[in-house]
């Protein structure tokens, strides 16, 4: 059962990173107006607090457990993703996004790290399930926001990610409330 927990933490948290990855540069061009290099510029911020909040997950992990910074990174990533869509202008979707990276940064390698501490399973086969599970999830959050935006807009496709990161809170405390036993 601990597997796929953390097989549901994987697929939620890629699914947040592919969903700003894929679609940050459509919003801006749709909703922002602005020129194709702010568009481009928004996946470069996004993927630049990105590497930077995993070098940050990588010093807080020193000071606090991989289950707090998981939970905490989730917190933050409620509150951003559901500011994003009243994003009403290029710098205040810019900053929003970068703290989305932020948020976003620590669950791929921070849930593998996690789940080779709980599992007493094969770390390298326990890696590749759960990066499969991930890749998963990498691909079809965007095309659920795809046919969400296909149906009504693309604001509406974004509002999905802040209930991603609701239902990885339910599933790290689950697996927090079990590991504790």
């Amino acid at each position: 059962p601990g597997f796929w927990l953390f097989a549901a933490a994987i697929f939620l948290g890629a699914g947040v990173e592919s969903a700003f990855t894929f679609w940050s540069r459509t919003y801006v061009a749709i909703y922002l107006r602005d020129v194709p290099r702010a568009g481009a510029l928004a996946v470069v911020i996004f993927a630049g607090m990105m590497a930077a909040g995993r070098f940050l997950a990588a010093k807080l992990s020193k000071t606090m457990s991989l289950k707090m910074l998981m939970m905490c990174s989730a917190l933050l990533g409620v509150v951003v993703s559901g500011m994003i869509p009243f994003a009403a202008n290029l710098i205040w979707f810019y900053a929003l996004l970068a703290l989305a990276g932020i948020a976003t940064a620590c669950f791929w390698p921070t849930i593998l790290a996690e789940a080779a501490n709980c599992l007493r399973v094969n770390a390298t086969i326990l890696f590749v399930l759960l990066a499969c599970v991930g890749v998963a999830g990498f691909g079809v959050t965007p095309w659920i926001m795809g046919v969400i935006g296909d149906r009504t807009d693309l604001r509406t496709g974004f509002s999905i990610i802040p209930g991603l990161f609701v239902v990885l809170i339910v599933v790290l405390a689950i697996e927090w409330r079990i590991g504790a036993r």
